[in-house]
């Protein structure tokens, strides 16, 4: 794959993103919007995991998927210098455990990017 090809699968034309500066030794990132296929995966991965808990703790199957669903993200929408993701989900689960609130703060900047204010929606 050329790095042309690379850097449009990781970054499809079209998205919204953002800069994000000065975090944790991770220095200015780029955060990307999700597409319709990877929001309608997400969700389902998130549904089949906290559906059917027989055994087990319910909050916990939610905090599971809740955590692999970040980790999915943020090895998906968050982008270095190149244009390409920053750190596979792995990675991620590492740099969380020691830098959280940096999680937080890109997730939920992905998360902005991915679903438009309502006022935007009912616009179109």
């Amino acid at each position: 794959m050329t790095e042309a090809a690379r850097e449009t699968a990781a970054r499809p034309e079209g998205l919204p993103t953002e800069q994000v500066e000065d975090l944790a030794q991770l220095g200015t990132v780029t955060v990307r919007g999700a597409t319709l296929t990877e929001l309608m995966t997400d969700e389902l991965l998130f549904s089949r995991a906290t559906a059917d808990v027989k055994e087990g703790d319910p909050i916990a199957a939610r905090i599971a998927a809740t955590t692999a669903r970040t980790v999915r993200v943020l090895a998906r929408q968050v982008l270095g210098e190149d244009g390409q993701p920053l750190k596979t989900a792995a990675e991620w689960e590492i740099y969380g455990g020691r830098h959280m609130a940096v999680v937080y703060r890109l997730y939920g900047v992905a998360e902005r990017l991915s679903s438009p204010p309502l006022e935007d929606v009912e616009k179109n």
